[in-house]
């Protein structure tokens, strides 16, 4: 099947996906869950892209989040954040970890978003402990920047 048919066929399930939404015989949510369906279709049959993987691994944590809103009572926010930070972790585990580069940034640049989104989340959950490591995070950050800038500025290339 070329790209077209798919690209209608996803365009069809999603309006119809939609209209049901809008006429409240189906939840909102699975709507989320449609969206990311078709951008992983996308991903496996039409092109191995990130353009189509991060999409639908983004859209999944908001449906799944969406999900526990709407199942679990007084749900913490900062399951969201956990959750995106997921599904950067899963990008590396189903696409980036096995790309044959010599740049290891394109390798593993998805372990960055995923994990600071991760840890952000959970410590958030923690509550007040998390709340002061975070404080004390915002405190230190900038200056772990400025040396890095200096460390760059001092620290000689190697020569190849």
């Amino acid at each position: 099947m070329d790209s077209r048919k798919y690209l209608s066929l996803g365009l069809i399930i999603v309006g119809i996906t939609w209209y049901l939404t809008n006429q409240n015989l189906i939840p909102g949510y699975l709507l989320l869950y449609v969206l990311s369906a078709g951008f992983l279709g996308a991903y496996i049959f039409v092109k191995k892209s990130l353009g189509f993987l991060i999409p639908a691994y983004n859209i999944a944590a908001v449906a799944i989040f969406t999900t526990l809103v709407e199942k679990i009572e007084n749900l913490n926010g900062a399951w969201i954040i956990v959750l995106l930070g997921l599904s950067f972790l899963a990008i590396y585990v189903t696409h980036t970890h096995s790309l044959v580069t010599t740049d290891k940034g394109e390798k593993i640049w998805p372990l960055f978003p995923g994990a600071i989104l991760s840890i952000i989340g959970l410590w958030i959950l923690m509550g007040s402990i998390g709340e002061k490591f975070l404080q004390l995070i915002g405190l230190i950050w900038p200056l772990v920047l400025v040396l890095a800038g200096v460390l760059i500025l001092f620290i000689k290339k190697k020569v190849k």
